[in-house]
């Protein structure tokens, strides 16, 4: 690989997903989706590493409140899917390809959180290509 290469690839904070459903057909919708670099999802990684300092500051044993924590987060479902739900809408920027009485529907962040919610096919999907690095590398782009 060219030296140049690397260096004229950039992380992108954004990329288009079009989405497909789980007969693998397209729907005609797209979603705009967030990078680990974009200030939303930044925002988000930073307040979860507060609520861990601050469990570790409240803790005289630093280990006890790191394993707390831990312990919670991978036992608890509720928190799970409540944590994956936050970091899909932070990471949910816009759509297109959705109408309502033949006109294009404005983003709908309610309908969203509730599509995520209820459609597990939907929130499988779109966290699958929030935590792909390479949809996030290089020039914003529509992939499927």
């Amino acid at each position: 690989m060219d030296l140049k290469l690397i260096e004229a690839t950039e992380d992108a904070a954004t990329f288009d997903y079009e989405v497909i459903n789980p007969k693998n057909q397209q729907t005609l919708m797209t979603l705009t989706l967030a990078g680990p670099t974009h200030a939303a999802r930044v925002a988000l990684n930073r307040k979860y590493e507060r609520k861990l300092s601050g469990n570790i500051k409240r803790s005289q044993d630093a280990r006890r409140a790191i394993t707390a924590v831990m312990t919670e987060a991978l036992d608890d479902e509720d928190l799970k899917f409540e944590r994956q739900i936050e970091e899909l809408m932070a990471s949910t920027l816009d759509w297109s390809g959705i109408e309502s009485g033949g006109q294009p529907a404005p983003y709908d962040k309610a309908q969203m959180e509730k599509w995520y919610q209820t459609k597990r096919w939907l929130r499988d999907l779109v966290f699958a290509e929030i935590n792909r690095p390479e949809n996030f590398i290089g020039s914003s782009q529509s992939k499927s």
